[in-house]
């Protein structure tokens, strides 16, 4: 009776052991899946300059390459300052839908994380186009 009881205590030790894993894992990666803007903004983090998007045809473009990209996190953002763009996607109302610190095509800063992608990159290059850079 008392080996019975251990080992239930152990099977639910284990099981514990394993969701608390599986919890910290999946905080460790990040696949953003935007959609319904209306519009974005574009901020240049060497210029200040700031491009309010609404052509659809656009958003999706800059959202996708957002969207195919598999971000893992890294270590603590809060003291790092420099960035390359802002990047602010709002519904219809204007409510903000996400807010993504690009610091180049791999990188970004995200709720206080640096996060790299891992598969897929954001099109820095359309970015500077949408600048006029």
């Amino acid at each position: 009776m008392k080996s019975n009881l251990v080992k239930k205590c152990l099977t639910v030790l284990l099981s514990l052991a394993c969701v608390l894993l599986l919890a910290g894992c999946c905080g460790n990666y990040k696949k953003f899946a935007i959609e319904g803007a209306a519009q974005l903004t574009v901020t240049s983090g060497s210029t200040g300059e700031t491009v309010t998007i609404t052509d659809p045809a656009i958003i999706e473009q800059v959202t996708g390459s957002v969207n195919g990209a598999d971000f893992y996190r890294g270590s603590l953002s809060i003291l790092h300052d420099g960035w390359s763009y802002r990047l602010r996607w709002y519904d219809a109302d204007g409510g903000k839908l996400e807010d993504i610190t690009v610091l180049n095509s791999r990188g970004i800063d995200y709720q206080n994380h640096f996060w790299t992608a891992g598969d897929g990159e954001i099109n820095t290059a359309l970015l500077d186009s949408l600048l006029g850079q």
